[in-house]
């Protein structure tokens, strides 16, 4: 057997733990940036949103729009701790900032700061399947993003 040959059969073997690891994980990642495409409310209805969602091992933060006719008609930017236990998503709500939309669903400039002792919690479910994620909030109302990371 030649060096290079010998070389190459070793880096294989050295690899096979991880893909092993990697072939174990049987929920992809959270972690990442997402883009929203729609906002599906619990009547079935669905709202075009446009923004992003990021998510570190630990925290996250969205910055969100929803559109009228490809403008901005109100938006919403949060942001906190985040825990995940197989589909369970709890976001921890620590910042939120929403401004203030015009016609149906108008709401009124809102700003809160809380240190974590006093977040607010928001219990999901979550399904990943490739490159899509969706949010299914407790309201009953659901958000679809794409992952625009890799």
């Amino acid at each position: 057997m030649t060096i290079a040959a010998s070389l190459l059969a070793l880096a294989l073997l050295l690899c096979l733990p991880l893909c092993a690891a990697a072939a174990e994980d049987p929920q992809p990642s959270l972690r990442g940036v997402w883009k929203p495409s729609v906002y599906r409310l619990k009547n079935g209805s669905e709202t075009a949103v446009d923004g992003q969602l990021f998510f570190s091992s630990t925290r996250w933060t969205v910055l969100f729009f929803i559109l009228d006719e490809g403008r901005p008609r109100r938006g919403s930017a949060e942001g906190g701790s985040y825990s995940l236990q197989d589909d369970q998503l709890e976001f921890r709500h620590e910042y939120h900032f929403a401004g203030p939309g015009d016609g149906e669903g108008e709401t009124a400039l809102r700003m809160e700061v809380r240190g974590a002792a006093q977040a607010v919690s928001e219990k999901c479910r979550i399904r990943i399947e490739g490159k899509r994620l969706t949010i299914l909030f407790p309201s009953g109302n659901a958000m679809i993003f794409e992952r625009l990371d890799s």
